[in-house]
This record gives structure tokens, sequence and C-alpha cells, in this order.
């Protein structure tokens, strides 16, 4: 993984089919990713994926999130906020 990068905002969004997104966030457990009106799952990647695997690939403190659709979702803008605050803290159109 880019370790320079800080995961901190919604960078290299990636999608599949047009009804499927998904990206790597860091403190997924105080965020939340907004799409339209819906909310996408965000899971811990250390809880999911086999420890020497997440040291291999150095994915320490790193979430995946997702979101599906029946429908595409070229137009959904998507926010990342601060589950606390409510402050939106990256916007990608």
């Amino acid at each position: 993984m880019d370790m320079e990068r800080g995961y901190e905002k919604l960078y290299d969004l990636k999608g599949h089919g047009g009804s499927l997104i998904y990206g790597l966030i860091r403190n997924g457990d105080e965020r939340l990713v907004k799409i339209g009106e819906s909310y996408a799952t965000i899971l811990d990647l250390g809880v999911i994926v086999p420890p020497n695997e997440v040291e291999k690939y150095r994915l320490e403190g790193l979430f995946i999130w997702y979101f599906e659709s029946h429908t595409s979702l070229n137009e959904e803008e998507i926010t990342l906020i601060n589950k606390i605050t409510q402050e939106e803290l990256d916007v990608y159109f």
C-alpha cells in the first residue's frame, strides 16, 4: 500500500459495473461515507484480513468502504463525514 497517502480523503475511488463503488480510508470507525441519501458499509481490514496479510500489505489502520446499488451510481455525490461532529471532510462528484 502507498503509505505516503493519508487515506483521509476519498482518493482513488474504484467502481465495478457502474453500481458498485469502494475505496480505502483511515479512521473508518469515526467516519461515514454517504452516497446520495444512502450510506456505505465500512469494514476494518485488520478484522477481515489475516494478520500476516495485514502486515505484508501494510494495511494497519485502514478500512474499506463499499456501496452497491441496483441502479447506476454515475451521478451520485459521495461525501466523507465525521461521525461525531457531522462535519463534511471531503466530497467527490
